[in-house]
C-alpha cells in the first residue's frame, strides 16, 4: 500500500468532489423528506437523465458550433437546470402534490416506479451503453507540490466541486434566514398549524421539489463531468446512499446532510484507494446501516411525526 503523504492528499482532493455529489443528493432528500415526511425515490433517476443530457448537449455542441469550453459549460448548465427544473414542476404539481396526504407507501411506490420507468427509458435510449464525454477543462491545476509529486485537480473537476458545495450551502442558508426558509420549517413541524398562519403546505412542497430536482439534476451532470461518462444506473446507488446519509443526519437538517455527505465521499475514496475496489459499496452501505442502526436521529423523527 502506498504511504506517501502526497498519495493520501491526492485522495483528499478528490474525496472533495465526490463529496459534493453526495452533499446534493443529501439536501435534495432533506428538502422534500423533511417537509413532506415521505421518501421520493426517483432522484437518482433524474441525476442519470440530467447526466446523459449534459454529454449529449455538450457534444453536440462540440461537433456543430466553434465556442469555447466555458461557453458550451454554460449552456450545459441552462440545460440541465431547465430540466431540473421540468422534472420539480411535475412532482411538485403532480406526483408528490397529490400524494402528500396518503399513506407513506403510497409515495414510496409511485416514486420507485416512476425512477424504474425513467431508467428504463434512458437505458433503451441509449441501447444500454455508457456514453462519454469529449475532455473539457480537463487541464490540471497544481494545488501542493511534493517534490518530484504534486496534488492535482483539473479545472472541470475544481468547477464542480465548488458548485456542488455552493449550492448546497446556498440551500442551507436559504432554509434558515430566508421567508420561505421560516415557511419550510413550519410545514415540516406542523402543516395544520402552518395553514392557519396563512402559510401554504402545496406551495411549499412545490418550491421544494424545484429545488431538490435541481440539486439532482447538478449531482448527475456534475458526476458525468467528473469522471467523463454515465450509465443507466450511476444515478440509483448515489441516491441510495444519499437517501440514508439524510436519514441518519436528520430528515430535517442540513447540516446533518452536509456532514454525512463529506465524510461518505471521505471513506469512499479513501477505502478505493487502499482496499479492494469491488467491495467499496457493500462498506458503504454497511456503514450506513450501521450509522442508521445506533444512531438515526432522522429515523426517530419520522417515527414521531407518522404517530402524530
Amino acid at each position: 500500500m502506498i504511504t506517501e503523504p502526497w498519495y493520501w492528499t491526492q485522495q483528499a482532493v478528490n474525496a472533495l468532489v465526490v463529496s459534493s455529489f453526495y452533499c446534493l443528493f443529501a439536501t435534495a432528500f432533506v428538502l422534500v423528506l423533511g417537509v413532506t415526511n415521505r421518501i421520493n425515490l426517483a432522484f437518482g433517476a433524474i441525476a442519470t437523465w440530467a447526466g446523459y443530457s449534459a454529454i449529449a448537449t455538450a457534444d453536440v455542441l462540440l461537433t456543430t458550433t466553434f465556442l469555447s469550453h466555458g461557453a458550451i459549460l454554460a449552456l450545459v448548465a441552462v440545460a440541465v437546470a431547465g430540466m431540473g427544473i421540468g422534472f420539480g414542476l411535475l412532482f411538485g404539481r403532480g406526483l408528490l402534490g397529490r400524494l402528500v396526504g396518503e399513506p407513506v407507501a403510497a409515495m414510496f411506490v409511485a416514486t420507485l416506479g416512476l425512477a424504474l420507468a425513467l431508467e428504463e427509458a434512458i437505458r433503451v435510449v441509449a441501447a444500454s451503453r455508457d456514453m462519454w464525454l469529449e475532455p473539457l477543462w480537463s487541464e490540471p491545476l497544481l494545488i501542493l507540490p511534493f517534490g518530484a509529486r504534486d496534488v492535482r485537480i483539473s479545472a472541470v473537476q475544481a468547477l464542480v466541486t465548488v458548485a456542488g458545495f455552493a449550492t448546497s450551502v446556498a440551500v442551507w442558508a436559504a432554509l434558515a434566514r430566508t421567508r420561505y426558509g421560516r415557511a419550510w420549517r413550519a410545514v415540516s413541524q406542523d402543516p395544520g398549524m402552518a395553514r392557519l398562519l396563512g402559510i401554504d403546505p402545496v406551495r411549499v412542497v412545490a418550491v421544494a421539489c424545484v429545488l431538490s430536482c435541481l440539486a439532482s439534476a447538478q449531482a448527475g451532470a456534475g458526476f458525468a463531468a467528473y469522471y467523463g461518462n454515465i450509465a443507466p444506473y450511476n444515478g440509483f446507488t448515489m441516491g441510495l446512499k444519499a437517501l440514508f446519509i439524510s436519514i441518519v443526519g436528520g430528515t430535517r437538517s442540513m447540516r446533518g446532510a452536509l456532514v454525512g455527505g463529506i465524510g461518505i465521499g471521505l471513506f469512499e475514496t479513501l477505502w478505493s484507494a487502499a482496499m479492494p475496489m469491488a467491495l467499496r459499496d457493500a462498506a458503504t452501505f454497511a456503514v450506513l446501516i450501521a450509522a442508521l442502526v445506533l444512531f438515526a436521529p432522522g429515523k426517530a423523527d419520522i417515527d414521531t411525526r407518522e404517530r402524530g
